[in-house]
This record gives C-alpha cells, sequence and structure tokens, in this order.
C-alpha cells in the first residue's frame, strides 16, 4: 500500500511538471538522434570522397574515368587501410584495369583535397545556419517579447518585466508547498486516499503606508526606472574620442619617450574648448583644418589656446602682429623666439615692441641650394603662389591660356633654379640672384653660366640650360622672366632685401634648425594676406620658400630619429594658409605629417579658397584631417563640403554654429557627430 501511494506521488510529480511546462525527466537512456545522423552522414561523405577522390585521379593522370564502382568502395577503404599505394588491388580491377589507375600519391593528395573542401563547405552551411537562426530569434523576440517587455500600469506605477516576478498569494504558496517538506506532506495524504490539505498561509509583510502617509524625501524609486542623462554629461562617443583620458589611454603612441606618470593632457594633444562644461581636446598626431568665416574670431577664441598649449616646437604664419602679441609670453617661457617680419609691420605696433630677446630671422633664399634638388625645389616654391590655379571645367581658350601659363612658370622654375645653384655653389649672397633676375641677358647669362661650367660640383648639362632657356628661339622666355621679376620684385624694397641677407653667424644651417627644435622654439611668419598673387605676390614667394623649409628640416629630422617622429611635436598652425604662406606640400603634410610629429593646423576661409590654391589636390586637405572644426558664419555648402554630409543637416549644423555665440566652434572627429563647443581657457578648471 505505501509502495502503490509512493509510486502515485511520483505520478502526480510528473503530471505536476507537466502542467507547468518542464521537462520530465525519465529514466531511459538512449544515443541522440543528432548524433546518429552525424555519423551516419560522415560514413556516407568519406565513402563518396574516397571513391570521388580514386575517380578524380586517374582522370587527372590518365585523361579517362578509372573502372571503379561506387558499391565496391567499403572493399577498396579496408584494403587501402594495409596497402595504400595498391589501388588496383583495392578496387579489384587486375592487372589490365590497373593501367588506368591513378598512383598512390595522387590519390591522396587529390583526396586530402575533396576532404579540405568538404569540411570548408560544412562549416559554411553550419556558420548561415546559425546566423539564419539568430535572425529568427532577433524576429521572434522583437514580436510577442517586446510586447511582453512593454511596462504595464499597477497600482498607479509602471512595472517592467525586469522587476522581478510578482509575489505569490498565501493559496499559491501552500499549494506549492516549502520544497522537501510539501512534497512529503503531499505524498502522505496521496497514500491515505485524501487529498493534501493546504498549509496555513505564511504572514504577509507589514503593510505599507499610503501615498499620502509617506513623507516624499523617502519615496522608493523602482528598481528598473530610466533615469535620464544629466545635460552636463559627455556624450559616450566624444568621451570615447575627444577627452582628456583618450589622450592619456594613447600617451605611449603619441609621444613615446615621456614617462608613463605624466597627467597633463596638454603635453599630448590641444585644447579644442569645451562641451557641456567638459574640455575637448585633439591629440597631437593628428591634423585639423579649422574653416573660419566672418565674425569667427578665431585668434583669442582658439587659435591663441593652441599655440600657448603646444609642448614643443611651433611655426605660426600671422596675418597680422596680433597673435604674435598674444602668444610671445608663453612662448618665450618655453624656447628662443624668431620673427620672420620683411614687411616689419610688427614695428608699426608700438604699444607691443618686439622684446630684446626676439630675434629678427633674416633668411637666405639660395641657401642650401649647392644641392641640385634642392635648388629646383626651392624655384618651384618661390615660383608656386604665381602659379594657375586648377579649374575642373574650363572653356578651350582658358585651358590653352592656362597651358601657356604653366610652361611659362615651369621655364622661369628652371631658370631660377640654375641661379640659385650658381649663387650658392660660388658663395654669393641673394642681392646677386636679384640682379641676374634684373638683368637677365647680361649679367644674368653671363656670371652664372661661368659658374656652372668651372665650379666643382656643379649640375652636369646646368650650364647648357641657361644658354637654352635664354635663347631668343624659346618661345617663353619673355613670360617666365616676366614671372621672374614679379615673383622677386618685391627685394626691389631694401628693408625686403635686407631680411634675405643673413650675416654668418645669423645664417641658419640644418645643424641650427636642429638644435632650435631641440629647444622648443617658435617662429612667427608674419606677412600680408595676398589674395591674388598672380597679379602682384609682394613677399608671399619669400615667406612660402621659408615656410617650405623650415618643413622639410623638420621632416628629414623626423625621418632620422629612432621614433621616425619628432619629440616633443612641433605644431604648424598655418593661419590664413592660402593667402599668408601658402606651403606647396600642404596636401601632402595633411595626409602624413601627424604621424612624423607634425600636427599641422590649417586655417581657411572656404574649400572654394583651398582650390584656388592648390587646384584639384584641396580636396585632400579637407579629406584626411583628422578634425575638422568651424567658427563664425560659414555657409552650409562649405560645411557640407568639408563634413561630407548632407545640404541639410549642414545647414542645421551652421544654425546650430551661429546660435553658439562668441567663439563657438563646431568640432568633428570622423567617429563623432558634430558637436558645438564652447571656448576654454587653459587655467580654466
Amino acid at each position: 500500500m505505501a509502495l502503490r501511494g509512493e509510486r502515485g506521488g511520483r505520478q502526480e510529480d510528473v503530471d505536476t511538471a507537466s502542467r507547468a511546462g518542464r521537462p520530465t525527466r525519465t529514466g531511459g537512456k538512449g544515443v541522440p538522434d543528432g548524433m546518429l545522423l552525424g555519423g551516419l552522414s560522415l560514413l556516407l561523405g568519406g565513402t563518396f570522397a574516397v571513391w570521388l577522390a580514386t575517380g578524380l585521379a586517374g582522370l587527372l593522370a590518365h585523361g579517362a574515368w578509372p573502372p571503379v564502382h561506387f558499391t565496391r568502395t567499403p572493399f577498396a577503404v579496408r584494403r587501402l587501410v594495409s596497402a595504400p599505394d595498391d589501388l588496383a588491388g583495392a578496387w579489384g580491377v587486375g592487372a589490365k584495369g590497373g593501367d588506368g589507375m591513378p598512383s598512390g600519391a595522387m590519390f591522396w593528395i587529390v583526396l586530402l583535397l575533396l576532404l579540405v573542401l568538404l569540411t570548408a563547405l560544412v562549416v559554411a552551411v553550419l556558420i548561415t545556419g546559425s546566423r539564419y537562426q539568430a535572425h529568427r530569434r532577433a524576429a521572434t523576440t522583437t514580436g510577442p517579447a517586446a510586447a511582453a517587455a512593454r511596462p504595464v500600469k499597477r497600482a498607479g506605477r509602471d512595472v517592467r518585466p525586469s522587476d522581478g516576478p510578482a509575489p505569490a498569494r498565501p493559496a499559491e504558496q501552500g499549494a506549492r508547498g516549502g520544497g522537501a517538506e510539501g512534497r512529503r506532506e503531499r505524498r502522505t495524504a496521496t497514500a491515505n486516499g485524501n487529498r493534501p490539505k493546504a498549509p496555513r498561509p505564511r504572514p504577509s509583510a507589514p503593510p505599507q503606508p499610503a501615498d499620502g502617509d509617506r513623507p516624499h524625501h523617502t519615496a522608493p524609486v523602482p528598481a528598473q526606472m530610466h533615469v535620464p542623462e544629466p545635460r552636463t554629461a559627455l556624450p559616450p562617443l566624444v568621451s570615447r574620442h575627444l577627452s582628456a583620458q583618450t589622450l592619456l589611454d594613447r600617451a605611449a603612441l603619441i609621444r613615446p619617450t615621456l614617462p608613463r606618470s605624466t597627467e597633463d593632457p596638454l603635453a599630448f594633444g590641444l585644447p579644442l574648448g569645451a562641451h557641456r562644461t567638459h574640455p575637448l581636446y585633439g591629440s597631437l598626431d593628428q591634423t585639423y583644418l579649422l574653416l573660419a568665416g566672418p565674425h569667427s574670431d578665431k585668434g583669442p577664441a582658439l587659435l591663441h589656446d593652441l599655440l600657448n598649449g603646444a609642448p614643443g616646437p611651433a611655426v605660426v604664419t600671422c596675418p597680422d602682429p596680433a597673435a604674435l602679441a598674444a602668444t610671445l609670453p608663453a612662448r618665450e617661457k618655453l624656447g628662443p623666439v624668431l620673427v620672420h617680419d620683411p614687411l616689419h609691420l610688427t614695428d608699426a605696433d608700438t604699444a607691443a615692441p618686439l622684446p630684446a630677446g626676439v630675434q629678427r630671422l633674416r633668411w637666405a633664399p639660395e641657401g642650401g641650394c649647392a644641392d641640385p634638388l634642392t635648388a629646383t625645389n626651392r624655384a618651384r616654391t618661390l615660383l608656386f603662389p604665381l602659379r594657375p590655379p586648377g579649374r575642373p571645367a574650363m572653356a578651350d581658350s582658358a585651358i590653352a591660356a592656362r597651358l601657356s601659363h604653366t610652361a611659362a612658370v615651369d621655364t622661369a622654375a628652371q631658370l631660377l633654379a640654375c641661379w640659385l645653384h650658381a649663387a650658392a655653389l660660388d658663395g654669393r649672397a641673394f642681392r646677386h640672384v636679384h640682379r641676374w633676375v634684373e638683368q637677365p641677358l647680361r649679367a644674368g647669362a653671363r656670371e652664372p653660366l661661368a659658374v656652372l661650367r668651372t665650379a666643382s660640383g656643379a649640375a652636369a648639362g646646368w650650364d647648357g640650360r641657361i644658354e637654352t632657356l635664354l635663347t631668343p628661339q624659346n618661345p617663353h622666355r619673355d613670360a617666365a622672366l616676366t614671372l621672374l621679376r614679379r615673383a622677386l620684385g618685391a627685394t626691389s624694397e631694401l628693408h625686403i632685401l635686407q631680411s634675405c641677407l643673413p650675416s654668418s653667424d645669423e645664417a641658419f644651417t640644418p645643424e641650427k634648425w636642429e638644435s632650435w627644435m631641440n629647444e622648443r622654439g617658435t617662429l612667427y611668419v608674419v606677412g600680408e594676406p595676398v589674395e591674388d598673387p598672380r597679379a602682384d605676390p609682394g613677399i608671399l614667394p619669400l615667406s612660402t620658400a621659408l615656410l617650405a623649409d623650415v618643413v622639410e628640416h623638420g621632416r628629414r629630422i623626423a625621418v632620422g630619429s629612432s621614433s621616425g617622429r619628432l619629440d616633443p611635436p612641433m605644431l604648424l598652425l598655418l593661419d590664413d594658409a592660402a593667402t599668408v604662406a601658402p606651403l606647396p606640400s600642404l596636401p601632402d603634410q595633411m595626409t602624413g605629417g601627424g604621424s612624423l610629429g607634425m600636427p599641422t593646423v590649417t586655417v581657411l576661409r572656404s574649400p572654394e579658397q583651398a582650390r584656388n590654391r592648390w587646384g584639384g589636390a584641396a580636396g585632400t586637405i579637407h579629406r584626411t584631417a583628422g578634425i575638422r572644426l568651424a567658427m563664425g558664419e560659414v555657409p552650409a555648402h562649405d560645411l557640407a563640403t568639408v563634413l561630407s554630409v548632407p545640404e541639410s543637416e549642414a545647414a542645421a549644423l551652421s544654425d546650430a554654429l551661429r546660435a553658439g555665440g562668441p567663439g563657438a566652434r563646431l568640432v568633428h572627429h570622423p567617429a563623432v557627430p558634430p558637436v558645438v563647443a564652447e571656448p576654454r581657457q587653459l587655467n580654466a578648471t
């Protein structure tokens, strides 16, 4: 009787589990169906692979299918185990049929390839099936499960399914019983023929006070209630790419020579402003593009902070002396300061004269031109501002005029390279080059020709090049000479020519440039912006050639260093880059300057201004910039071009930028949506 009662209890447990939807366990054991199907598939697949490998090997060896039958494959497999090379005996073809059988090596190679292909096919099928099942589960989850996950109104508050199961009623608690004790009670009752009695309900939790009686400051918050993100929090993407912590995490990559204990973000990056009171930074191994429209206040709001925060040497182009006056005190504390100002614009600012410790730089354009390659690059750089801009579409007459002008510029560059090379070989100052430009058919033809014919180290064939370029039969001679007079016409003024005539102590050799960089010096290249240098370039060719020379020295030092970069990095802050000193290699500098330890900040008015100066390569400037910024009233189509966003989104960003107030800037990292940031002083906390 007791045994029957126990069996009855077990049956009741199974029934209860079935009604509750739980799987029931039985005492029997067996092989799963999947294992059986997998074993049969493996057996049949291996048999088919052996038969197919034999046939393909025979086809490859003799050009015909061998006399093998699929039904004999098991016997062949058993024979190949003991005699791997006896294919004729394994397939029972005899001596006559053995002529069409492949060799053992051929068979095993083909079999191995087939097994690899079959394995890859099985893996691909399994991966595809698992992805399909995952998509189906995702679709199912977004259906009924999503509806079940919606909050349900209970007692005036939202309750989510993740809040946990609802408390059981006393009757349900009694029916479920308290573990083993409850099961024993049910079994005893069943054995006596009586139905189990529900145990007495347990005392419930103490009653909670009503909402009106509960103090407001102690109101509980649901466990899973969504708390909105405070407006002062930094968005995750912005924090991941533009925060100070990001710089410190990448410190070993940005400046590997600094100790790991350095916690100053300005040692690894540049300050870009603040977003929701959080400071934003860009790393020193990136390049930057700033579109500065009207009313941008770019200098006091951003550029001065970038220069004051730079930890290493810096080269700055200044369209006016205001930047020099605002940043000179901080840069003087860091290292020596050089000012290249052929027009003496800083002398006009009597309120803030240059301190006595600031050196006025005199730079010789012919310096280093004893090397023919340097002479060629220097001549092209001096004439770069006079080159015609690249246009995507022009009329035939305009194309012909542009080609003629380009040929004249090329002729002028070759002639100027010869003169610079001769002056450097003979130790002559730049005043002789200026005289050759003014008298090209007399002194400019005789003196450099004699130097190139007699001086040791002269480039081969360059003496004949001067004669060819100055011959009356050269159709581009007159236009080339006119371009040379226009490019170097500013040196007719004595104070500008004096800036090209350094003494032996003032001349900057490569060793002096390297020492200046190691001492974290600053070079200010001051000049008036020139919108159309093809008409009157002023000192633009001299400023451009000086900037290109300093950048080239920096590249050589970076390539020759053990780390392959400058450390500390040298900041290139090119304010009004297209009108003060248009660097010919700026597109390349924006592409790889950051990785060489030369972070470059290019300031332009618009993409059209860049196209007028760099032609078809102008697109590289904004496409390869690591961080793009915009300040002031920037048109929507310019933002759309630079940020690569639709016109409608660019219009909304332009409106947000205008609404940001004075000094606001748009900051765009390729991995972060554009954000509007406000100015932030370096000493702000």
